[in-house]
């Protein structure tokens, strides 16, 4: 492990290299996350409803369904109901239930939610770029070409049945 994971975990001991990287992973993941989630908060909007917004901008007029969205965002029901009643009372979306089947809410993103969207386009590509140049184009290049391999990787590990 190197010195700066060291410092930031406190390990002591040479940990098993796949601890390394669930460790690497993780407090990479929280700082970037941490920088990302400051510039998302300058304009009002959580770090949780941001991929909201942007699926739902993805998904068009169709929107998403409930557990569609719990799904993308590896949220339970009760968290997904919470979070867009929250995006709803901000005008950013719309909840309403299928004429067909009463028991499904589809979502959909409003004018606004397209408004706030645009607006934080410019400062999230800034710092966006701000990462790039503090890790370089060829080390950006590389750490995605690793996320990628670690979650094709992690898509076959073994599951237990907490793990889903």
């Amino acid at each position: 492990m190197g010195k700066i994971l060291e410092q930031r975990t406190g390990l002591t001991r040479e940990p098993h290299l796949g601890e390394s990287v669930a460790l690497a992973l993780a407090v990479a993941a929280g700082d970037v996350g941490s920088f990302i989630g400051a510039v998302l908060s300058d304009h009002g909007v959580s770090s949780r409803q941001y991929p909201l917004l942007r699926m739902l901008r993805g998904a068009g007029a169709a929107g998403l369904r409930h557990l569609e969205i719990s799904e993308r965002l590896l949220l339970g029901a009760p968290d997904v109901t919470r979070l867009t009643r929250r995006l709803e009372e901000r005008g950013w979306i719309t909840r309403e239930r299928h004429a067909d089947d009463r028991r499904v809410v589809l979502h959909r993103l409003t004018d606004r939610g397209r408004e706030k969207l645009d607006e934080l386009e410019a400062p999230l590509q800034s710092a966006y770029a701000a990462i790039v140049d503090a890790l370089g184009e060829v080390v950006a290049r590389n750490i995605v070409t690793a996320c990628e391999q670690a979650i094709a990787g992690a898509a076959r590990l073994p599951r237990t049945e907490s793990s889903g």
